[in-house]
């Protein structure tokens, strides 16, 4: 046995997990959705510059140089603070499949969150959709969990590959419902 064996060999934990329960699926949002946000925001970071390059004979004539200097570094902790908070809502946002039940935890912002829950022995359909190019070509898109519950859909957003996301749940519903079955 090797010293570092144990990372590869456990299982997924979380608050609220029943000792017997394993779990199927550990879903975060598509990395191309947040490869976007983090490019996006990134190049705000040139917009200084551009300022600069036009207006640069004015701010230095002007001996302005030093609050430009000032407004730009403020600007640039803007943008790492947008980086930073876009990465932490990505990685707090997340859904978990159990053999017993579906999690979402939604992270609204740093304070903010959202745990939902649903049985599987509740799941009356499944929805995907896949729309637009890009989604198509990567596989990634939305699943739709309709429940005869309060809250009648559970959506999980841009997931990867939701067909397989589907099946699974799918699968592990009717295993339940089996087995609910055979209780009676």
């Amino acid at each position: 046995m090797k010293f570092f064996d144990f990372i590869s060999q456990t299982s997924y934990s979380f608050e609220g997990k029943k000792g017997d329960e394993n779990v199927e699926l550990f879903l975060h949002r598509h990395w191309f959705g947040i490869t976007n946000k983090v490019i996006f925001i990134a190049l705000g970071a040139i917009i200084p510059l551009v300022v600069f390059l036009i207006f640069g004979k004015i701010i230095v004539d002007n001996n302005l140089l030093p609050y430009f200097m000032l407004a730009w570094a403020s600007f640039l902790m803007l943008i790492w603070f947008l980086i930073f908070y876009s990465l932490t809502m990505y990685t707090l946002d997340y859904w978990i499949v159990t053999d017993e039940r579906i999690i979402d935890n939604k992270q609204n912002g740093f304070f903010d969150r959202t745990i939902s829950e649903l049985d599987l022995s509740s799941i009356q359909d499944i929805k995907v959709t896949l729309s637009g190019l890009v989604p198509t070509f990567l596989n990634f898109g939305y699943v739709e969990v309709q429940t005869a519950a309060t809250d009648k859909h559970f959506t999980f957003e841009e997931v990867p590959r939701p067909q397989d996301v589907k099946d699974v749940i799918m699968e592990l519903a009717d295993k339940e419902e089996r087995r609910e079955g055979l209780k009676r």
